[in-house]
């Protein structure tokens, strides 16, 4: 059919009444082609009672060159329809075309079904861990893949010791089918322990050790952390602390002991009311001061029997003591001198003087 072209859009210029099937798919198709070569072509919409429908069509601008339109309608409950092909051009000039095939059928859908199987390929990465600077962490994964592979330069299974916080990714694969999954491992820093500052003390002296940095200690040598006790020798004693995240870091103390001054032994006195006494200390201390004004190595006159102390220091502030009784006594207080009754021997013979009745007798 050979068509001059109107310039007023919507004029209908083939229609055709037919019946419809309720809730079914329509193909409404033709071919059109321009009469003339030319560029003012024909515009052209299908149309179903009276209402416009798809994109608005139009042929080539050379003559006698056919192309093939079509646009689907769906009936909903229509059981009847008044399909038009609708002008759309407003050109008067050169629009005229030629329509022919024209077609409306029910669209055929024919269905088939295909079954892919694959199996479900699966992996898990594990929990997320943290650990402390320095230590090392085994990535084990678990699936059903046949080749499973980390980024980051991580082997499934083998101990390694990351620098810093990070996520790896795990892949698990057979064939096409691929499953990942991550795990987040957490570095903290390394802990610092803090033994104390070495110290010096004298022999018999107690020490108190107590580390900081962490919130548990372990020490060497026996030692209780805060706990006071009295080191026989010069020792280094190493302590081990630990976080509550079990990240742990050791650190020593060198305890110094120096020995007591020693004094050489003072042999007790014994002195005669009014009569001087001179006590001088001897040994390995620096510096001897007695008790009750008693000066090292210069005389007095003890009044009633005494104990005297002296202290001895040496040049490490240590100290050490003895003591030494000077036993005063009183003539007046004496029971007298008695040598006995005399005596006549031989020549050559022997004899046996015993004196008695002082606290000290010499002959």
């Amino acid at each position: 059919m050979v068509v001059n072209g109107s310039s007023t859009p919507n004029t209908n210029i083939w229609c055709q009444t037919v019946a419809t099937l309720p809730n079914t798919t329509y193909q409404f198709g033709t071919q059109v082609s321009s009469v003339y070569n030319t560029t003012d072509i024909a515009e052209l919409q299908f149309s179903i009672n009276n209402v416009n429908f798809g994109n608005v069509f139009s042929p080539t601008n050379n003559s006698c060159d056919w192309s093939q339109f079509t646009e689907n309608w769906f009936s909903n409950l229509t059981t009847s329809a008044e399909i038009c092909i609708v002008n759309q051009n407003t050109s008067a000039g050169g629009n005229d075309f030629t329509i022919d095939d024209i077609t409306f059928r029910p669209v055929c859908f024919f269905y088939d079904t295909i079954v892919v199987s694959n199996a479900l390929v699966e992996v898990n990465a594990g929990l997320d861990q943290t650990i402390c600077l320095g230590q090392q962490v085994t990535l084990s994964a678990n699936g059903n893949g046949a080749i499973t592979t980390w980024d980051q330069g991580v082997l499934d299974g083998i101990p390694f010791a990351p620098t810093a916080t990070s996520t790896y990714t795990v892949t698990s694969a057979t064939g096409s089918c691929i499953a990942t999954d991550q795990v987040t491992v957490s570095v903290t820093n390394s802990i610092i322990i803090n033994a104390g500052l070495d110290q010096t003390i004298c022999a018999g002296e107690q020490v108190i050790l107590s580390a900081s940095g962490g919130s548990t200690y372990s020490w060497t040598g026996g030692v209780t952390n805060g706990v006071a006790f009295s080191p026989t020798a010069t020792s280094t004693y190493s302590v081990t602390g630990e976080t509550a995240n079990s990240c742990q870091n050791t650190d020593e103390v060198t305890i110094t002991v120096n020995p007591l001054p020693t004094i050489n032994p003072i042999i007790d006195l014994n002195v005669c009311l009014g009569n001087s006494v001179t006590l001088v200390a001897s040994g390995t201390g620096t510096n001897y001061s007695w008790s009750d004004g008693v000066i090292d190595g210069i005389s007095f006159i003890p009044l009633v029997t005494t104990t005297y102390t002296v202290t001895a220091t040496d040049a490490n502030a240590c100290i050490n003591s003895d003591q030494v009784l000077v036993t005063v006594n009183d003539p007046s207080l004496s029971p007298g001198l008695d040598l006995g009754l005399d005596q006549a021997i031989c020549p050559g013979e022997f004899v046996q003087l015993n004196a008695s009745g002082a606290w000290n007798s010499f002959l």
